[in-house]
């Protein structure tokens, strides 16, 4: 039988999804050190903000095959047990910040329930999390239909989880997870002629409209911190950004400059990179989990990517995975507050079919004045 030749894209991946395993596998403690990746030009392609300490200096610029070296965790702890008085700041969301985004998200998706995915190309394993609830939880029933109403009569709609009642270990609960789309604008597939269209999660009923409006509310802190961390770290992509999304804004409470967002619900990841992207997108996750690094084989970077870590990065170009994560045993207090562990991630970015209708045109709200 004749071998199947393997396109070279596709064995490059292999190649990449093989050193996520070995080089870059659980032997590779990850970084956690705030960083910049610069490609061959000297021109940034990656920025992580992590941890950092305060007054250090930015250090030289190392090889990649030097980029672990006094950045791991070890390494921190070392440092501090070494120099008590020394200042670590982190460069992400702060604490507060991660609060707030999770219970934004988690009422987002359980007033619109997230998509359940049938595509195993960016993400794996099933669309349920499972995770340890104190024993005194009350149970309830699975819905028979993952789209319906679960019943749990706590004032949420649709709420995306259902508990389940073990005689022997005590109580589990299982959380619905999927993929929510909030995108102000952006080419139906296979229908470019047809201009831009809001994304179906956010048209799908009045009510996905309101809770959408209602995120971004919410949400408008953590917005503006990162559109200050992209402003910095590419400045002129920003003002791309910035111009094309004021044409393109359609819910005046997200302040941009990215068109579109990704919330990744509990859902685990896989090596994959965002081909129809513009440019660079930032993400970050949230929540109560272990795990969940950052890998960038490319790059050979591990990244610790704790709740709140950012990264800004060309996504389209550079392949990454979010390493399997572990969703923590809800607290009392979690679950006095309705809050569910879990890792929550997030993508902002801007569609390139959109930028390219929405370049040079007139902003929104000049046109609103205009009238």
């Amino acid at each position: 039988m004749a071998e199947l030749e393997v396109p070279l894209s596709s064995k490059k991946k292999i190649a990449l999804e093989k050193m996520c395993e070995q080089e870059l596998g659980p032997n590779q403690d990850p970084q956690v050190m705030s960083a910049i990746w610069l490609d061959a030009t000297g021109k940034p392609i990656l920025f992580y903000f992590g941890q950092r300490v305060v007054d250090q200096g930015s250090g030289e610029t190392l090889d990649l095959s030097e980029q672990y070296k006094g950045r791991t965790q070890k390494d921190l702890d070392s440092y501090m047990e070494n120099n008590p008085k020394a200042d670590i700041a982190h460069d992400g969301l702060n604490e507060k910040l991660c609060r707030i985004y999770q219970l934004a998200a988690q009422a987002l998706c359980s007033d619109m329930a997230p998509n359940l995915r049938m595509d195993r190309t960016r993400h794996e394993g099933v669309n349920v999390m499972q995770y340890d609830a104190p024993a005194q939880s009350q149970t309830h029933d699975l819905a028979a239909n993952d789209g319906e109403d679960i019943g749990v009569d706590d004032g949420m709609k649709n709420h995306p989880a259902y508990e389940s009642d073990l005689s022997n270990s005590g109580v589990q609960e299982y959380e619905r997870a999927g993929v929510v789309h909030l995108v102000h604008g952006w080419i139906q597939q296979g229908q470019p002629e047809k201009g831009l269209f809001i994304s179906g999660d956010v048209s799908r009923s009045s009510s996905s409209l309101a809770a959408t409006g209602s995120y971004y509310a919410l949400t408008q802190d953590v917005a503006d911190l990162l559109a200050a961390m992209f402003k910095v770290a590419f400045p002129d992509w920003y003002s791309r950004y910035r111009e094309a999304f004021d044409a393109g804004v359609w819910i005046p409470n997200d302040t941009g400059p990215f068109l579109g967002r990704a919330i990744i619900y509990k859902l685990q990841g896989r090596l994959h990179r965002d081909r129809h992207d513009l440019g660079p997108s930032a993400c970050f996750g949230v929540g109560s989990y272990i795990g969940g690094a950052m890998k960038i084989p490319q790059l050979n970077a591990k990244l610790a990517y704790q709740s709140g870590d950012v990264c800004i990065f060309f996504s389209s170009i550079l392949y990454h995975k979010v390493d399997t994560y572990f969703p923590t045993t809800q607290s009392q207090e979690e679950k006095e507050q309705k809050i569910t562990p879990g890792r929550i991630g997030s993508v902002f970015f801007f569609p390139k079919e959109s930028y390219e209708v929405l370049k040079d045109k007139d902003s929104v709200f000049q046109l609103v004045r205009k009238r």
